[in-house]
């Protein structure tokens, strides 16, 4: 019956507590734990060594957090604080204790703030939770500018988060200059980032929102010591060859020998819907392989028409 089993259950937890007839030297009943978790159900059952064994050593998790969790198995209760929450949340991942796993998840959730939302994405990445990674993005986008303001907290995010971040299409930004902003600071604050990794964080930038009110943010970028380091090399003087309205112009680089292409602005001025300036227009060179349009809108001032 309901009272039968509340009753054992509370007389194995003052076992527990006491000391008393455990089975094993993490003080707990197997049974207990055996009910309460897959990872040891299938531990003592599932006919593997520790199953007939008097003591079992429980690897990479704390004595803490196993204590909390003995707790649990015993009483269905779970003491969180932001303390232990981490670790507890790794202790329940790797011993399939799927509600205190998810409690731990909601509890970093509801305490999301600006000084811990790019560690809780960090963690979420590290265990794969899908679910409190795209809560702590959430978050993140929408205090965008106020993290961006101190740099600290995101510029703690590897390559590949910082990239998905810039990329939200719910970033709460007036304009386009803070997240460009941002995208240099994360590499400034990052010594071991590298051309590559620049590039990569500038193309998350939506350079197409950038316009002729830009033009002074744009000049400044040249003066970035990372700009000098990793992109000077990319600003070059190119000669335009100028043909049909309607077909693309070549661009040729009269240093390398290279040859690229650029849309007809003419045709481009005389369509209605197309926003870009005249200027724009015609500084907005592609190369072959698709190189970055961040380096056209930071060296666009080089370009020569001829």
């Amino acid at each position: 019956s309901i009272t039968q089993d509340q009753n054992l259950m509370k007389e194995l937890k003052l076992f527990y507590d006491s000391q008393l007839l455990v089975d094993v030297t993490i003080e707990c009943n197997r049974n207990i734990l055996a009910a309460a978790s897959p990872y040891f159900k299938s531990m003592f059952t599932g006919g593997l060594y520790e199953s007939t064994q008097r003591s079992v050593t429980i690897h990479e998790v704390d004595a803490h957090s196993m204590a909390v969790i003995i707790d649990y198995c015993y009483t269905g209760k779970v003491t969180i604080t932001e303390g232990n929450v981490q670790r507890l949340y790794a202790a329940a991942n790797m011993l399939q204790l799927e509600y205190i796993r998810q409690a731990c998840a909601n509890f970093m959730t509801r305490r999301l703030d600006l000084s811990n939302c790019a560690g809780i994405l960090k963690f979420a990445d590290t265990f794969d939770n899908l679910e409190l990674k795209s809560k702590a993005q959430v978050f993140i986008a929408k205090n965008f500018v106020q993290l961006g303001a101190s740099a600290r907290e995101l510029c703690e995010l590897d390559l590949k988060q910082i990239k998905e971040i810039l990329t939200l299409d719910s970033l709460d930004v007036d304009c386009e200059r803070r997240v460009c902003s941002f995208a240099i600071q994360w590499v400034e604050n990052n010594p071991h980032a590298d051309a590559e990794d620049a590039l990569q964080v500038l193309r998350c930038v939506r350079w197409a929102l950038f316009s002729e009110k830009d033009r002074v943010y744009l000049e400044g970028l040249k003066s970035k010591p990372f700009i000098k380091k990793y992109l000077s090399n990319s600003a070059k003087e190119m000669v335009l060859f100028f043909g049909r309205p309607n077909e693309p112009f070549m661009c040729y680089d009269p240093y390398t020998d290279d040859i690229y292409s650029m849309a007809s602005p003419v045709m481009n001025l005389t369509n209605q819907n197309f926003k870009r300036s005249p200027v724009e227009t015609f500084l907005v060179c592609t190369t072959n392989d698709a190189e970055n349009s961040a380096l056209h809108h930071i060296n666009k001032l080089y370009l020569k028409v001829y």
